[in-house]
């Protein structure tokens, strides 16, 4: 049964993530190999790095075993909980950008380097959100949530896809 499910949950997990893995190889070996390609690249792929690491740390990590459990029956402390584990889960997106950045930081004189660089920490910090607000409160309603989610597995896409443009027109402008 736990196998099934770990599974399933892989399988969901996975199929959101295979447009942004499937674009990033394909900017990285049919496009000119100048660092704000490779930026966009990395950028692409880094969803396909971090997003396995988040659900393990966030769903694999029971927080009794990372000594994060509060008092029983402390409702400030479960909401403190809640959110040491989203930024625990956090912690490998955040990562991975940082090392981006210090590997091109000569690129982010470029404006679009900044741009992509943004969207980047706007879809961490939507994964953030949704880890603290859908995955431990069940007040709110259910479609709601599972909207959310979907939102949060259709950003690596779109920015996928963001990226593909960007570097076709790019490379276009180059060419002329």
């Amino acid at each position: 049964m736990i196998v099934g499910s770990l599974v399933f949950s892989l399988i969901c997990y996975a199929v959101p993530l295979a447009l942004p893995l499937i674009i990033g190889i394909i900017i990285l070996t049919r496009f000119e190999k100048e660092n704000l390609i490779r930026l966009v690249a990395s950028f692409t792929l880094k969803p396909v790095v971090a997003y396995p690491f988040w659900i393990l740390i966030r769903f694999g990590i029971s927080p009794l075993r990372i000594g994060l459990m509060p008092a029983p029956l402390d409702l400030l402390g479960d909401l403190l909980l809640d959110l040491r584990a989203s930024l625990l889960a956090a912690i490998p997106a955040i990562a991975l950008t940082l090392a981006i950045v210090y590997v091109f930081r000569q690129v982010f004189k470029a404006r679009s380097a900044q741009l992509f660089l943004i969207g980047d920490v706007v879809r961490w910090f939507y994964t953030f959100v949704v880890s603290v607000t859908v995955f431990n409160y069940s007040g709110s309603p259910p479609y709601l949530g599972m909207l959310l989610i979907f939102i949060g597995f259709l950003l690596p896409s779109v920015y996928a896809i963001a990226a593909l443009i960007f570097v076709t027109s790019v490379n276009n402008f180059q060419t002329r």
